[in-house]
């Protein structure tokens, strides 16, 4: 992740991931969302900083990430209901 402080623009932006941005949309007032082909969160922007968070804060900013461990999909031809039954002799 990538956090940017553009002061000239008066904007803050975290760049979650470097996937393309095929969509964004103003969530609330100056809050926009970034998304990627998916429909996936790449990015948000906060503009009017400024007024939003003392400047003198941003330098002192920081961002907690909790860890997401994520499993894999399961493959369906090891479950159990696929495979093959006792047979009985």
């Amino acid at each position: 992740m990538r956090v940017k402080v553009d002061m000239e623009s008066d904007t803050l932006y975290f760049r979650l991931c470097e996937d393309d941005i095929e969509d964004s949309e103003e969530i609330a007032p100056g809050i926009i969302i970034d998304y990627n082909k998916y429909a996936n969160v790449v990015g948000i922007e906060i503009l009017g900083i400024k007024a939003r968070l003392p400047v003198e804060d941003l330098s002192r900013m920081t961002v907690e990430l909790p860890i997401v461990v994520q499993h894999p999909t399961p493959n369906p031809a090891l479950s159990m209901s696929h495979q093959s039954k006792p047979q009985k002799i």
